[in-house]
């Protein structure tokens, strides 16, 4: 059964029922299959660590930084708006 099938469901169930335990239940099933569908996209392994980078990142790769100053501009930059006609 795929997510859009589970979500589906519990609309259906949210209108008809008034058994909270079914509903969790449901919506346990749901969370269930949007872990596993975040696990296949970003390749990583039920159980691996977390912070383990996925098969995107390959060598010489460094993670962006955000701290530090900003780079500086040369004397032929100009920050500044504009607007076109």
């Amino acid at each position: 059964m795929c997510i859009r099938d589970r979500i589906n469901d519990l609309r259906a169930l949210k209108d008809s029922s008034q058994d909270a335990a079914t509903i969790r239940r449901k919506m346990d099933e749901l969370q269930q299959a949007a872990s596993k569908l975040g696990e296949q996209m970003y390749g990583q392994q039920p159980g691996a660590a977390p912070g383990t980078p996925g098969p995107h990142v390959g060598p010489g790769y460094t993670p962006p930084s955000d701290s530090g100053p900003a780079p500086e501009q040369g004397p032929d930059v100009v920050d500044g708006e504009f607007r076109e006609v």
